[in-house]
């Protein structure tokens, strides 16, 4: 299971294996049950990024994911691997 990364991961190279740390299946719209968990997952290793697993919650609750949908439309649609690109192109300099 996902939690804290010791120290800064290296950029994803393969998705399904990253989206398996939550337990999910590449391609697989994320379940209602699940999403909270998933999502609170997400920000908690995402606090390199943002400072803190309160604004990388933010940060999912409020910012464009994909085609402007945040992260719990885009994960309830076609699962989280959109949502672990975007925050690995944030740690690594891809986006703005």
């Amino acid at each position: 299971m996902a939690g804290s990364f010791d120290t800064m991961p290296d950029p994803i190279s393969d998705y399904a294996a990253a989206v398996a740390r939550y337990g999910e299946t590449l391609g697989v719209p994320t379940s209602l049950a699940k999403i909270d968990t998933i999502l609170d997952m997400i920000a908690g290793d995402a606090v390199d990024v943002f400072g803190s697993k309160d604004a990388a919650r933010q940060f999912l609750a409020n910012a464009p994911i994909h085609d402007g949908k945040v992260a719990r439309d885009v994960a309830l649609e076609i699962g989280i691997s959109r949502i672990l690109s975007r925050i690995d192109g944030l740690r690594f300099g891809v986006f703005s």
